[in-house]
Formats: structure tokens, sequence, C-alpha cells
């Protein structure tokens, strides 16, 4: 009889990935072990490579989850009429989030940029997507509230910025 391919996976990796997600937002990659990563998802150490390989691949696999989540609900968020007003709920949200328990672990993206770049290529990518796709999300509800008159001309749309926000 064939022998098959191993036991079926015992846990939901997109679980395993929110969790780690969580741990990495509260230590950093650098001072994130894998004692840490066993212990914030529950996952044995077999588990955790045989699903994600390494701990830089669990990394990029939370940091994909993280940016998926916040582009989407901004997304949704600016996407509300009227522009201003989705403008003011949004920058509403950042500010309750800041000042919120969960705000003080920071931004998942801001921190990665901060400890990361420009050494490593596969961040660098996926921070550089995620802030030009926050720009393009502004850029395009400031021009959908200038053509409705919400906001005034004189704004320029493309001020979301003007500099490259991640290295080369």
């Amino acid at each position: 009889m064939p022998v098959g391919p191993g036991r079926p996976r015992e846990f939901d990796a997109d679980e395993a990935v929110i969790d780690a997600m969580t741990v990495f937002q509260s230590r950093g990659y650098a001072a994130t072990s894998l004692v840490h990563l066993i212990e914030g998802t529950g996952l044995s150490r077999g588990s955790l490579y045989k699903a994600f390989n390494d701990k830089h691949s669990l990394f990029l696999a939370a940091l994909d989850r993280y940016t998926s989540d916040s582009l989407s609900r901004l997304s949704s968020d600016l996407g509300k009429e009227p522009a201003r007003d989705a403008i003011l709920t949004t920058l509403r949200y950042y500010a309750r989030q800041s000042a919120a328990t969960k705000g003080l672990r920071g931004c998942l993206v801001t921190a990665t940029a901060m400890e990361l770049l420009p050494d490593d290529a596969d961040v660098r990518g996926r921070v550089r997507a995620t802030f030009s796709r926050m720009q393009h999300l502004l850029a395009m509800v400031i021009r959908k509230g200038q053509a409705s008159g919400e906001i005034s001309l004189r704004h320029d749309a493309g001020w979301a910025c003007p500099f490259p926000v991640v290295p080369d």
C-alpha cells in the first residue's frame, strides 16, 4: 500500500498567520524568536516549519495579511460618500486606533520599514506596494471630492507623497 504525503494539517494556517502577525507586531521581526512564535500561535516547531518553511516566510505571510486587511479597510472607508466625510472618518479611525491599546503596538508596515529596509528586497517590495496603494486611494478620494465640488481644486490630489517613501 502506497504511503501518503503525511498527516493532514491539524490547524488553520490563516489563524496561525494572524497569531504570528500579533507576535511580530508586538516584538518586531528581529526580537521575535521561534519560541515566541510557538507560544503565540500554539503550534509546534515542526508544524511551523512544515507550513511556513522559516521565520522570514511566516513574517512575509503575516505582513501580507496585515497589509491586505489594512488596505481593504482603507478602500472601504474612503469609498463612502461624501468624499470629504470619508477622509475625515478615515483620519478619525487612525487617531482612535493610535490612542487605543491596540495602537500601542504601532503599525506593522511602518515598523517593518524602519527595521528591515533597505536590505530586505521582499519587504521593500511589499512596503513600497502598500504605500503606493494608500497614496492611490487617497488621491482618488480627493479627486472624487474635487469633481463633486466638496474639495477645492487648489488642493493637489498628488500631495499624498511628492517624494519616494521607500528607498531603492
